[in-house]
């Protein structure tokens, strides 16, 4: 029988191992040709676009997870089959999440800027 610890060590090595594939990939796309000085503009306001949309969203969302985390806290304070820290996972595991989604967008709008550059003629 495999104890917890094995299975630990391997979900924190195949997330090293995820987080160094793409740093290489982001640093992969962010070196190729952008295109013409019209298709860089096009790209920069689309990226500010898109960023200022995931800031609105951001902001609303984290008023949820405040308020989530908060009622979480308070129903499992006390109990002996939970704990009150239950809310700091959730609170860590939202902002794990929009920053992966803020990092997406970012390479998602730099690779699509890339992909529309017509071939050389």
């Amino acid at each position: 029988m495999t104890d917890i610890n094995t299975y630990l060590w391997a979900v924190l090595i195949t997330g090293v191992l995820a987080l160094i594939f793409a740093a290489w990939k982001t640093n992969w796309i962010n070196k190729q040709d952008q295109g013409t000085e019209r298709m860089i503009l096009i790209g920069k306001s689309i990226a500010e676009g898109a960023m200022a949309f995931l800031k609105a969203e951001y902001k609303i969302l984290g008023i949820f997870v405040v308020v989530v985390a908060l009622l979480l806290g308070i129903t499992n304070a006390g109990r002996t089959d939970s704990s009150a820290l239950i809310s700091l996972s959730f609170i860590v595991g939202a902002f794990a999440s929009g920053l992966a989604g803020c990092l997406a967008m970012k390479s998602d709008l730099m690779g699509k800027s890339i992909s529309r550059k017509r071939p050389a003629e």
